[in-house]
């Protein structure tokens, strides 16, 4: 493992001047911290033990050969930022140090994101002060090293061996804070090489604290940088307070032709509550700017500090027609069934909301010729399970009108977070449900199989319809229904739960069948795939209960010749 107090880099600690939290951004926006395993899992699919192992969440099995560093002197803790992990290792010793490591984990397999190191030295000339360097990936596979945990394993997957770097970043003078705040800027690593310099700023605090880390410089790769020819130091590109930083910039083809247009996040004055959403031409000029608004992207102040975070983040889409692509909790993407849906690139703000790790909102902007406006054409929410893998359950699309019509231009990103903060409640369950494109398939594929006979194959095709965390099962009642069940499609949810209780999996067969019951009692050929499923389960009672009725039902509509004769049989409670 690298030494910290080894390093043979000089960094610079300075003060923020006059720029806020509101112009810089947010590095890890709403974190909430996992619980410890052996408690209520909750949202997070990994967990740390009392021994300092990294554990699955839901299957309780070790990630690595070796804890994380333990003792009176050392603390870890992990937490859960949207799709990413963190791994918070705190030195308190003499040499303290702050150690924090970026990851993903879908339950198979952890992927790396960035390294960030901090620890304090102190200078003969200046006194204390905070150094450090940042690693990164273009999101690395980890090798798990044997013997180690995962902080040791992430450093050596990404930094390599960093204290063999002679370049430094160009030190300043320390300034004098009136605000109490700490920025300190650090070399970049990726693969072990060289690549730009960082600076961090932690409002309010004198130490690095992740939880109230914001970008000021150099955040992003690939990093311009210039090397002193005299001193081999980096020198930054300096920042000034009135250009507005880009923060993120897509290219896009929005207009329905053949233009290209860059869609940009900026950064508001210094101290702003917003940031500026700008669509210009690919090629254009500062007269051709298509969009400039500052209210569609506001900033609010998290509950636990002062740092400000985003409320909406803003995508762009590229859909085939009759098809709408939505971003999830995760930040990934998934496909659903809309027969209305345009082809082409859409732009989509996903809503973010602290604490909120289990469903969004994705509203889907398109240009329209006439009014020569983006309006607002779709307004999803997104669910994903609170548990197991995490995955998308459900997406339901919610009429407009309960936040009104809109264009971009016109749309406030404050007003229009606080009514979407309530149509959760409001509306659950209320809206039509859209189906996810490989769900589809995969069904159409699964009864295909099945008019062949291939029953082996089935099975292999309908093991997709389940959720697991990597490891261990997910209870069906967590899902099963509100992933299948849809209101408007009653056959399509029977054929699911019929060909489940055909692969042998009862419990998941049982649920749905329950669930499609529930809301169609006269469907008839429903209460004998929920009685085959019950019987396969030998809860012979409910069998014979769902038998009967289906008996009831066939004899009713004058078919009573179609009724298989194990209905008779197992009605009875007879075993065969």
């Amino acid at each position: 493992m690298v030494k910290l107090h080894t390093l043979k880099i000089s960094m610079y600690l300075m003060a923020l001047l006059s720029f806020g939290a509101g112009a810089a951004e947010f590095v890890l926006p709403h974190a909430t911290i996992c619980e410890p395993y052996g408690k209520t899992p909750g949202s997070c699919s990994v967990a740390l033990n009392a021994d300092g192992y990294i554990l699955d969440a839901n299957s309780g099995k070790r990630l690595f050969d070796a804890p994380e560093d333990t003792g009176a002197m050392f603390t870890n803790a992990l937490y859960r930022s949207g799709r990413q992990y963190i791994l918070d290792s705190e030195n308190y010793s003499s040499a303290k140090s702050r150690r924090w490591v970026v990851f993903s984990y879908d339950g198979k397999e952890i992927v790396l994101n960035h390294i960030y190191i901090f620890s304090l030295d102190i200078s003969t000339q200046i006194g204390p002060y905070w150094h450090g360097y940042d690693c990164r990936p273009a999101n690395a596979k980890l090798v798990a090293g044997a013997g180690q945990g995962l902080l040791d394993s992430a450093i050596n997957t990404l930094c390599k061996d960093v204290e063999a770097s002679v370049v430094t970043v160009a030190d300043q003078p320390p300034a004098s804070s009136a605000t109490g705040s700490l920025a300190v800027s650090v070399p970049v690593y990726s693969d072990g090489q060289r690549n730009g310099a960082s600076t961090y700023v932690f409002e309010g605090t004198d130490e690095p604290e992740f939880l109230k880390m914001a970008c000021d410089s150099g955040c992003a790769l690939p990093l311009k940088e210039t090397v002193s020819l005299s001193t081999g130091e980096v020198v930054q590109p300096s920042s000034s307070a009135h250009q507005p930083t880009v923060i993120k910039q897509q290219q896009a083809s929005l207009l329905g032709d053949a233009s290209r247009q860059n869609v940009s996040v900026l950064s508001g004055d210094a101290g702003a509550d917003f940031r500026r959403l700008q669509i210009t031409p690919e090629h254009g000029t500062g007269d051709d700017i298509l969009l400039d608004t500052s209210k569609a992207l506001p900033l609010i102040e998290s509950q636990y500090s002062t740092a400000m975070s985003d409320v909406f983040s803003v995508s762009v889409i590229n859909n085939p027609a009759g098809v709408l692509k939505v971003i999830d909790m995760q930040g990934e993407s998934v496909s659903v069934k809309q027969s209305s849906a345009e082809a082409g690139n859409a732009l989509v703000l996903v809503s973010s909301e602290e604490d909120n790790a289990v469903y969004n909102f994705n509203l889907v902007f398109r240009y329209n010729k006439s009014s020569r406006q983006f309006e607002l054409k779709n307004v999803l929410q997104v669910v994903n399970n609170e548990s197991c893998d995490h995955s998308v359950v459900s997406v339901e699309e919610v009429p407009e009108s309960l936040i009104g019509e809109m264009s971009l231009a016109s749309f406030d990103g404050r007003k229009v977070f606080e009514q979407l903060s309530g149509l959760r409640i409001k509306s659950a369950g209320d809206n039509k449900k859209l189906m996810m494109t490989d769900v589809a398939e995969q069904l159409d594929k699964a009864l295909a199989l099945y008019r062949k006979g291939q029953t082996e194959a089935v099975s292999t095709v309908m093991a997709n319809f389940l959720m697991d965390g990597g490891s261990g099962h997910c209870y069906p009642h967590s899902y099963i229904a509100q992933k299948y069940d849809f209101a408007q499609s009653p056959g399509w949810s029977n054929d699911v739960g019929f060909l489940l209780g055909e692969s042998g999996y009862y419990d998941e067969s049982i649920v749905l069948l329950s669930a499609v019951i529930a809301r169609n009692p006269g469907r008839t050929v429903t209460y004998l795939n929920l009685a085959d499923s019950y019987w396969g389960v030998k809860d012979k009672v409910r069998a014979a209960q769902a038998y009967k009725r289906y008996a009831l039902l066939m004899t009713s509509a004058a078919k009573r010749s179609k009724i298989p004769d194990r209905v008779a049989e197992r009605s009875k409670g007879t075993v065969e």
